[in-house]
């Protein structure tokens, strides 16, 4: 009797033991968001997204490692050993900085003491915008002073991002540009025109410069301006008259005078012609040009 009650006593605390050994269910990551994708993104700049990292298993959790893989990512706000309570979480920063252009894919690999989860991640690198003149340089050649000469202008974003002029600036005597309001945005091979404009105030030679500031790869662009004013056309004679006398009736009488462009811009002789009696213009083709 004694025997069958022991043995009862031990089958009860047998059943005991076995009631309270149940398991506890583990953490579990869960990521926010579980993929990044950057777009477009210039090369030699960079862009960040932000992210998390949340408990939502049963139990605390420790990350043991966090592993970025991929040119150009990289991840801060971690660092290892992250231990998260039930519920909690935890923030991160990714980042993305293409040195070449292209597509880029890349990973971060989350590490536990028993299992590793993964965040994708993409982007692509562009190059920065580039911007080119076309001509790179104006030679107006000479113009009568007062008088405006108008060239063409064309810029073009050769490159794989857009591109803005913010300013540009005019040097030198009666140089100016017309047609172009700022700020003007390039997308990657687009073209935009405007005008480049002479109009000098003095004779001689004038010498400029058209400064454009853009975002890109190239800050600034410069453009050569020449050009030279010049005073109109002035003719004289020398000498400025001719006396005949005691010329035989039937004979003639010969004497020469000289044409001088005194002005400052070529000009054309179309015609040349005598009016009076018996007087004539001989020794001279037209049309004839005379330089200054």
């Amino acid at each position: 009797m004694l025997v069958v009650v022991g043995l009862s006593g031990l089958l009860g605390c047998q059943g005991l033991s076995t009631k309270s050994a149940q398991s506890q269910a583990p953490g579990q990551l869960t990521f926010a968001p579980t993929s990044i994708s950057f777009g477009n993104v210039q090369t030699g700049t960079s862009q960040t997204h932000a992210g998390a990292i949340t408990n939502t298993g049963q139990s605390s959790i420790t990350v043991t490692r966090v592993v970025v893989s991929g040119a150009g990512y990289s991840i801060s706000s971690v660092t290892e050993p992250l231990t998260l309570a039930v519920g909690k979480s935890a923030t991160f920063r990714v980042l993305f900085a293409p040195t070449n252009a292209g597509g880029a894919n890349g990973n971060i690999a989350v590490s536990t003491d028993n299992d590793t989860a993964n965040i994708t991640l993409s982007g692509m690198g562009v190059a920065p915008g580039d911007l080119i003149t076309s001509p790179s340089s104006f030679n107006f050649g000479t113009e009568l002073v007062g008088n405006a000469s108008t060239q063409t202008e064309t810029l073009k974003n050769t490159g794989g991002a857009d591109l803005t002029v913010t300013a540009a600036t005019v040097s030198g005597a009666g140089f100016s540009y017309t047609g172009l309001t700022l700020p003007l945005t390039l997308a990657p091979n687009q073209a935009s025109t405007f005008g480049v404009r002479f109009v000098p105030t003095t004779a001689g030679a004038s010498s400029g410069n058209l400064s454009l500031t853009a975002s890109g790869s190239t800050p600034t662009v410069d453009i050569a301006l020449n050009g030279a004013g010049a005073t109109p056309a002035t003719l004289t004679a020398t000498p400025a008259s001719l006396t005949f006398t005691n010329v035989q009736v039937g004979q003639t009488s010969t004497q020469t005078t000289t044409i001088t462009n005194i002005g400052g811009s070529n000009t054309q002789i179309s015609q040349v012609g005598a009016s009076g009696a018996g007087l004539s213009v001989s020794g001279i083709t037209t049309p004839v040009t005379l330089t200054p």
